[in-house]
């Protein structure tokens, strides 16, 4: 067996690149620890100078360097900001020109949607401790100024404490930014369609929008709904579409599914509102989960930056435009 050595993390063989995305990533051992090794597959520092013009190769180093700078700070304000639920980045280092990231190997056990949604228990005790979990983990960051980017079933991982509960481990920040400053290049941002918010869709679609913490909401308010109801929520006109945000934008109202339990649905809705500036912050939630009593006034989001502002209008122009040929589009960001 052939042994890799990446700056101490010793992988057997080489490291995979299944359902990866734009990552490879394998099981590594270092000081007697088992951690999970994911190596990036852009940006690459340029080591060697000769296949680069000087200009080039200095740019490159520039444009390096300030990525390393930027993953440094958000992987510790990510780290410094978990509430112990979410899966800790135990370093961040560059090699042979690679960038990579260590994470402790979680032992968790698979659920998919439906599994959850059937487990039986007075008042959906189980499921709602779920959601309390990974709302509050959620929260956390978005208080740090931090936007995880890619909520989504495969990214929280599920473990069974000693008094046999479920409770969540949030993974996978390859996508996490501060909000303060998001991403700009839509060839550059990273989505599973299935929880992508309206704001995230036209962003990627090439609109004049910007994408922050809302676009976390969103995607928890698919998972809520398939924590109870175990799929996605359907329309109250009976269509057929592909994914949420289609319907929403095309201007139709969702129906939550009858398994979601009287005091989710009012949660559920609020976190799913086409429009940023009006759907629920996660304090909001994280409140109304803890069963406080919040006025109506007050689960206006008063978080809600000028980008979400200008993302709510763009919304309401695309809605009243109501082009279907855009939608087409839609399809090729699966």
């Amino acid at each position: 067996m052939k042994y890799t050595d990446y700056n101490g993390y010793i992988v057997a063989g080489t490291l995979k690149s299944d359902n990866a995305g734009f990552s490879k990533w394998g099981i590594a051992q270092k000081d007697g620890q088992e951690y999970f090794l994911k190596e990036f597959l852009s940006p690459v520092y340029p080591q060697n100078a000769e296949m680069y013009s000087a200009p080039q190769a200095e740019k490159k180093r520039k444009y390096c360097e300030r990525y390393e700078a930027q993953k440094m700070l958000l992987y510790k304000t990510i780290n410094e900001a978990s509430d112990g639920n979410n899966v800790r980045i135990v370093d961040f280092f560059r090699c042979d020109g690679h960038y990579y990231i260590a994470m402790p190997c979680i032992s968790a056990e698979k659920f998919t949607p439906d599994d959850i949604s059937r487990m039986t228990g007075g008042n959906h005790v189980q499921q709602k401790l779920l959601c309390k979990t990974l709302a509050h983990s959620i929260w956390k960051l978005h208080q740090a100024g931090i936007v995880h980017g890619d909520l989504k079933w495969d990214n929280v991982l599920f473990q069974k404490s000693r008094d046999g509960w479920l409770t969540t481990k949030t993974i996978d920040f390859d996508n996490s930014f501060f909000e303060a400053d998001p991403p700009r290049d839509p060839e550059n941002f990273n989505f599973d369609v299935v929880y992508l918010a309206p704001e995230g869709y036209l962003f990627a679609a090439g609109e004049n929008v910007r994408v922050g913490k809302p676009l976390d909401v969103f995607a928890l308010g698919i998972y809520f709904h398939q924590v109870f109801q175990g799929s996605v929520p359907n329309f109250v006109s009976g269509e057929k579409y592909d994914y949420v945000f289609e319907g929403l934008l095309s201007g139709d109202k969702l129906r939550i599914g009858d398994d979601v339990p009287q005091d989710m649905v009012g949660i559920i809705s609020g976190m799913l509102e086409t429009d940023p500036v009006k759907r629920y912050s996660m304090d909001t939630v994280v409140r109304l989960l803890s069963g406080e009593k919040v006025q109506a006034q007050q689960t206006v989001n008063h978080e809600a930056t000028q980008n979400d502002k200008e993302a709510s209008l763009r919304i309401n122009i695309y809605k009243s435009q109501k082009t279907a040929g855009k939608f087409k589009q839609a399809g090729s960001l699966n």
